[in-house]
């Protein structure tokens, strides 16, 4: 899972918008782990 955020951080340089989707979409792997 790592990989696929550190992808996502890449991603985020180029758009503010694949940030917010990443952030989100990284937001809800996180619930699911620590919840």
């Amino acid at each position: 899972m790592e990989d696929v955020r550190e992808e996502c951080t890449m991603k985020n340089i180029v758009t503010e918008i694949e940030t917010m989707f990443c952030d989100e979409e990284y937001a809800v792997f996180l619930s699911l782990t620590y919840f």
